[in-house]
């Protein structure tokens, strides 16, 4: 089931309010008795909430938003492998945990003469793990408060295009700050750019060409 509530202001003729409000809730999934493990198959709850402002200007519009949301009831399938006596006992089971962020987005697209635009997007986020706590050959263990995993806590786009007659130029630049690579977040991933661009061109109705080029900056990673 889901709910959904939003709610937009005009307080003056380019400036507004908007709010939203949702509750979606997921069964489990039968695909995670896939592996070796009981799944403890429960429903997830994701709740969530919004607020910003907006600006709609002939060469500019804007929309800024803070959210928060929160999703119960992520599942992870684990080994855990521990030397006893000499020997290597192995031991599995499936954790339950819950992921929760404040997060704040705002999202520009300019448009200073005819044929050109920029778009821009910036994302702060710190989603971090709730009621992670577990228990593996007798030791408890938490990662609850840790920033969850391969989830960077800065995000930018920038995507420029312009159009002139029958063809198009664009570029597009997307930055994703350093990730934590486990979730004891001891060894992270830095941070990276992904950069690409292209040319269209529509011949007719019928008939598109288009080169793109990816990674730019020759950027390199795990």
């Amino acid at each position: 089931m889901s709910f959904t509530a939003s709610a937009t202001w005009k307080a003056f003729q380019n400036l507004g309010f908007l709010a939203d409000a949702y509750y979606i809730q997921q069964a489990g999934k039968l695909s995670m008795y896939a592996g070796a493990d009981d799944p403890e198959i429960e429903k997830c709850e994701i709740p969530g909430f919004a607020a910003g402002v907006y600006f709609n200007h002939t060469m500019i519009s804007l929309v800024s938003k803070v959210t928060s949301i929160k999703r119960t009831n992520f599942k992870n399938n684990s080994t855990f492998n521990k030397v006893i006596n000499g020997e290597t006992v192995t031991q599995k089971q499936t954790i339950s945990y819950d992921v929760n962020t404040i997060g704040w987005t705002t999202d520009v697209l300019f448009t200073p003469f005819k044929g050109f635009n920029l778009h821009m997007l910036l994302t702060l986020q710190n989603p971090k793990y709730e009621n992670y706590e577990f228990e593996v050959f007798g030791e408890q263990f938490s990662n609850s408060g840790n920033v969850a995993r391969s989830v960077s806590k800065t995000i930018i786009e920038i995507d420029p295009s312009y159009s002139f007659g029958k063809f198009r130029v664009w570029a597009s630049a997307r930055y994703f700050s350093k990730e934590y690579a486990n979730y004891p977040y001891t060894m992270t991933f830095a941070g990276r750019w992904e950069t690409l661009a292209g040319l269209n061109c529509k011949y007719d109705k019928n008939v598109d060409f288009s080169i793109n080029a990816v990674n730019l900056l020759n950027q390199g990673g795990a």
